[in-house]
């Protein structure tokens, strides 16, 4: 029964440390995406204009920004334990400091903090799974994360709307803070380095060869264009999109674009169990470019209700080949170096999106989608053919 109870549980152990870095990314993307919900009350406060709102809103993205690259390199030097405690306590102190007041500094100072914790979610999520599981496995665990953190995004809508009608804002702010304490002691008690003494070593040397490594950029500028659908139909432009083009009702706008998340909690994990049983991510990601560009050319020329609630789940679908980004970079990227790699691909996607969203109100909307994804097709080729081959290839 003894070895029996120890073999189930060493097989059982990696996969729970795991999985169990998801909740970083869920509780990343809901604070990241709670504002959606929150400006509703806000608005409430004569000193919080729209525009202090908005401010507050992308302050978590530059903060975001500007500390992924550190972070990156960081996990690379620091056992990953202590990186994901550390990370994930700056973001709870974040989400703490928010809940304390409407005071515009406090509102400031937790939400650039919430942005500079965020920035270690998916770095350490995934390094810990890189530790503990084996690299086959790593396009699962991957789409798994990236499934989690759209579950996040979702939660910040709907289900943060009721909180806020049952329970107020400042009830629903100190219950987000709470969970996240509760997170953080159970990462206390189950996260654990698999042997980082001795597996870990340090080196510049591999920092230099990832920052100068141009496949990392292709596949980081890869995977940010291919997510531009996502952000900009599912959480900028889509609705108004749908309801001035199509003449959806609200409801029914908001229902199509949230079927692109339900897509992408379909399909991350989907795309990444074939990944891993073929081993062959970088032709997943030619097709899964290709048929994005065909998606939103179907959306394009379909005028039914229900032909564009299909495209839309599509989409969600076809643009989860984005997240396989993450496991080519750690399977090109010496061991020593991989935190700084994967850092560099969700560098990419922010600056691309950052850039984007500057941008696209100024743009056709479908025509500028249409050449960012072409553009998504061609490079996808370019590093099929040209980047550095490994069994993930």
């Amino acid at each position: 029964m003894l070895n029996f109870h120890e073999k189930y549980s060493s097989k059982f152990k990696p996969w729970l440390i795991s999985l169990s870095t998801g909740l970083y990314v869920l509780y990343m993307f809901l604070v990241m995406a709670m504002p959606n919900s929150l400006n509703i009350a806000f608005v409430a406060y004569d000193h919080l204009s729209p525009e202090t709102l908005n401010q507050l809103s992308s302050l978590f993205f530059w903060a975001n920004f500007l500390f992924l690259l550190p972070v990156g390199v960081l996990v690379d030097r620091f056992s990953t334990r202590k990186m994901l405690l550390l990370g994930f306590a700056i973001m709870v102190l974040g989400m703490f400091i928010f809940s304390l007041s409407t005071d515009f500094i406090c509102l400031f100072i937790g939400r650039f903090l919430m942005g500079v914790g965020g920035a270690f979610s998916f770095i350490v999520a995934l390094r810990m799974s890189a530790q503990w599981l084996k690299v086959e496995n790593l396009g699962l665990i991957t789409g798994i994360l990236t499934a989690l953190g759209f579950i996040g995004g979702a939660f910040a809508q709907l289900p943060l709307q009721w909180s806020l009608s049952f329970m107020g804002l400042s009830k629903t702010l100190w219950a987000l803070t709470f969970f996240g304490v509760l997170i953080w002691v159970y990462f206390f008690f189950v996260e654990h380095d698999n042997d980082w003494k001795k597996t870990k070593t340090y080196s510049m040397e591999g920092v230099k060869l990832a920052l100068l490594k141009p496949s990392n950029y292709l596949v980081g500028i890869y995977a940010g264009l291919l997510s531009q659908p996502i952000f900009i139909l599912g959480g900028l432009l889509g609705i108004s999109f749908l309801k001035n083009n199509y003449h959806f009702s609200l409801i029914d706008a908001g229902l199509a674009t949230s079927l692109i998340f339900i897509g992408g909690i379909v399909g991350t994990p989907l795309i990444g169990l074939i990944s891993d049983k073929f081993k062959r991510p970088k032709l997943l990601m030619i097709i899964g470019s290709l048929l994005t560009l065909l998606t939103l050319i179907s959306a394009v020329m379909l005028s039914s209700k229900l032909s564009l609630f299909l495209a839309f789940f599509f989409l969600g679908i076809t643009t989860s080949t984005q997240a396989l980004s993450y496991p080519i970079v750690y399977a090109q990227n010496p061991h020593n170096a991989q935190g700084t790699a994967s850092s560099i691909i969700s560098l990419c996607a922010m600056g691309i999106t950052g850039i984007v969203e500057l941008f696209i109100t100024h743009l056709a909307l479908m025509p500028t989608l249409l050449i960012l994804v072409g553009s998504t097709f061609i490079l996808s080729l370019i590093i099929y053919f040209f980047s550095h081959k490994t069994y993930m290839s």
